[in-house]
Parts: C-alpha cells; structure tokens; sequence
C-alpha cells in the first residue's frame, strides 16, 4: 500500500484504498463505487479465492486499469504486471536439491490462482530437471493462512510419508509450519528445511531467519503505476505484459544433508 501511494505521488495522484477481504461481492461493490466515483483509474489486484473477477465491469466502463500479480488467462486486460513464480518456486526447490534434499513437501493455496499455479510448476519443473518425480502425497492445496499451514503440515506428518524439507506457497503458510514444528520439538533446520515465498518481515523474524523468494513487489508496483499512467495520458504500451523476476533470499533455514 505505501508502495503505491509512493509511486502515484511522484505523478500527483492520491490512492484510494479498497481492501475485499476476499470477498467477491465485497470487490464487485468496490469496483463499482470506484466507477462512480470517476477515479482516474485503477490498479486491480484480486485476491478473491473463486474463478471470478471483475475485468468485465471495468472493460465495460472504459476505466483504464492495471492487473497485479493476479489473473485469468483467459481475459484480455489492458496491462498485467507480475512476479515470475515459475522461476521463483524453480529456484527455491533447487536451492533445496542442491543441499541433498529429494523428498520435499509443498504447501499452497487454491489451484486455480495463476500465481499459485505458476508457482507450483516451477517447483514441478526443478523436481523433473533433476531426475525427481513428484509424489502427489507430499502436495498440499488448501488455503492462504497460518491456520491453513498448521492443518497441511500436520497431515503430512500424520500421512508417514518421508520429508525433509518444505516449501510453502507464502511466509504466511510457513509461519504454520514453524508453529507445528515448534510443538512437536522438531529442530529448523535441523530436522527439517522450510523455504517461504514473498520475503516478508516474518521471514526475517522467524526463528531461526527463514530463506525465502522475495517477489521485488516496490519494482511491481512501480511498473504497474507506470502502466496506469500510460493508459491515462493514452501513451502508447509497447509491452502490455511484464514478469518481474524474483529472487532467493537465503537465511538460516535450510541444511545441507547427504
């Protein structure tokens, strides 16, 4: 949110904040109060957990607005600024193989995301690159929350299926992971690896510091509010999609085994 207010006041704009709580009805209202209100445009980033969006209402209504790292591909939109989960998840589960890991568990949300789904086939991709099949088992689909990684984790523990390592689809899942490993007295990363996605100031906090994929979200933001005001000033975009690539942020979370 700072991000964006910071990146619009560089053109003189003010930022409007409308927070759907993953509610579809909720972000249907909001886009249409923002119509009617006439803002000059929008940066769209839904988190609703249905196959489901609002690209139509605002197509429709000739609004200029901008996609962020959430999408259908499916639909047409005017712009789409995103972080490259294929090559972000790819390189958090190589991190993993390199350091002797092959039974690594994955923990992440709803499938149908395309963030979530291109994180996952990067993670699918680095398993089958190094000779590894991927064990159905050990994938868990679910929610976004800490709650959602305590019940994964659990069941894969439950499951006796052999891990040593996990990824998860966000630090928020992985916090969950830690929470359960903390109860049963299992070490990090003695006894287990855990690598997060989105580098957020949990991965920092963790006990012990937490590797983790930091997704650049200020450069997103930047080239989305650039995209917007294009569309504005109607500039011309000569790339109307663009991947931001992530990096891993190695901490204290991962151990080499044999």
């Amino acid at each position: 949110v700072e991000a964006v207010e910071k990146c619009s006041e560089t053109y003189n704009y003010n930022v409007q904040l409308c927070l759907s709580q993953e509610s579809f009805e909720r972000e249907k209202q909001y886009i249409k109060k923002l119509i009617q209100q006439n803002v000059q445009g929008i940066v769209y980033m839904s988190t609703v957990n249905e196959e489901k969006n609002c690209y139509d209402m605002l197509k429709d209504a000739g609004k200029p607005f901008v996609v962020l790292d959430s999408y259908l591909s499916e639909y047409n939109v005017p712009a789409l600024v995103f972080s490259n989960g294929v090559w972000g998840m790819y390189e958090a589960t190589k991190h993993l193989i390199e350091n002797g890991h092959t039974q690594i568990a994955y923990i992440s949300g709803l499938r149908f995301h395309m963030f979530e789904h291109y994180r996952y086939q990067g993670y699918v991709n680095a398993l089958l690159d190094s000779g590894l099949a991927v064990n159905p088992n050990l994938v868990k689909f679910v929610g976004f929350g800490m709650l959602d990684g305590v019940k994964c984790f659990r069941e894969l523990m439950e499951s006796k299926n052999k891990f040593t390592a996990v990824i998860c689809e966000n630090d928020v899942l992985a916090m969950g992971v830690y929470k359960v490993c903390a109860q049963m007295g299992l070490g990090i990363p003695e006894d287990l690896s855990i690598i997060g996605y989105n580098n957020t100031i949990l991965s920092e906090c963790a006990q012990p510091a937490m590797t983790s994929v930091d997704q650049h979200v200020d450069d997103m933001i930047q080239t989305a509010v650039d995209l917007l005001m294009k569309q504005i000033h109607n500039e011309p975009i000569t790339d109307k999609i663009i991947r931001i690539a992530p990096s891993l942020v190695k901490r204290d979370s991962v151990k080499k085994i044999n």
